[in-house]
């Protein structure tokens, strides 16, 4: 008796996008976007982790790569100009040729975001990220987007990744972004919701579990670099997690088909006035990446052209 061939698995999803948290550098998944769009690469999935879910939710709703990048630029000047303490956080500026007051003052307002962080739980109001998040995404449920879309969050209650993948839209990208200590957790179903960066930073992991055959991931992680030198206990402690986090990371990203890695490691997450240049190394890494995304696909044609020919030969033999 002849035996019948093995089919391959059948997957909900052929290819997924995986976008990857970094503050100021997820900027460059915009870049990546728009050169997919114009190579005609079509994603069945986008999983975003912290800024990979805002810019990831909004191309979900709008399937349009040039109507992100404008209302990510938008956002960015007027959140920017506003919290003008995020500007603070950045201590990769260049200090050569700041007075010595300025420096002073920067110092002053450096420990008084550290005293503010330890007698609350968050620095801003959970409207400063709700608000403006209301303004660049439609307000739908996550089922209604043009693509598939999920978000992902660490749940602070019992330290489990939570993916989102239906319900309020706004809800589920602010409960991906909201940096631990800048703003405040999202409260639902009796569970903490917050920025998704420190579990799952680069989110191969969380896609691999929603039924996906390929997964594209856009790295944006700023790499260790050598450190010789610390200010205070605080910095050896924040140094100690981003080993833990890079780790993790490398751990994660082996599990992708294949990652894109746009030169943004040495811009600081805080510094959005780097926004376009990251949009600019978006685009550059995707188009070195191109033809190795297309032989990928190719090859998952021709797998699938193997498997519809099994199907054929299986009904042939059931006649």
């Amino acid at each position: 008796m002849r035996q019948m061939p093995k089919l391959r698995k059948q997957y909900k999803y052929n290819l997924a996008l995986a976008l990857g948290g970094g503050g100021a550098r997820g900027i460059a998944h915009i870049g990546v976007l728009k050169v997919l769009e114009r190579e005609n690469i079509k994603i069945d999935l986008i999983v975003g982790t912290s800024m990979g879910a805002i810019i990831g939710a909004m191309y979900s709703q709008l399937g349009d790569a040039l109507a992100v990048e404008k209302n990510v630029l938008a956002f960015i000047s007027k959140f920017v100009q506003e919290k003008r303490w995020i500007n603070v956080l950045d201590n990769q500026r260049e200090e050569s040729k700041k007075s010595l007051l300025a420096e002073f003052s920067s110092h002053i307002q450096r420990r008084y975001l550290g005293l503010k962080a330890l007698t609350r739980i968050a620095l801003e109001a959970k409207e400063s990220l709700y608000k403006p998040l209301q303004n660049m995404l439609i307000d739908n449920n996550i089922e209604d987007n043009q693509i598939p879309f999920a978000a992902v969050s660490l749940n602070l209650v019992n330290g489990e990744t939570t993916i989102l993948t239906s319900g309020p839209m706004i809800d589920a990208v602010y409960a991906s972004s909201a940096i631990e200590g800048i703003f405040p957790p999202l409260e639902k179903d009796g569970a903490f919701l917050a920025d998704g960066g420190p579990v799952n930073i680069t989110p191969v992991e969380a896609a691999r579990r929603l039924d996906v055959r390929r997964i594209l991931a856009i790295d944006v992680h700023q790499k260790i670099h050598k450190v010789e030198k610390f200010a205070n206990g605080l910095e050896v402690i924040m140094r100690a997690d981003n080993i833990g986090l890079n780790r993790l990371r490398e751990i994660d990203l082996a599990e992708a088909d294949l990652v894109i890695a746009p030169n943004v490691g040495s811009i600081h997450w805080a510094n959005f006035n780097k926004a376009k240049e990251c949009i600019r190394r978006g685009e550059k890494a995707a188009e070195m990446m191109m033809p190795s995304l297309k032989q990928m696909i190719k090859r998952k044609t021709f797998l699938n052209q193997l498997k519809e020919g099994a199907k054929l030969l299986i009904k042939d033999l059931s006649e």
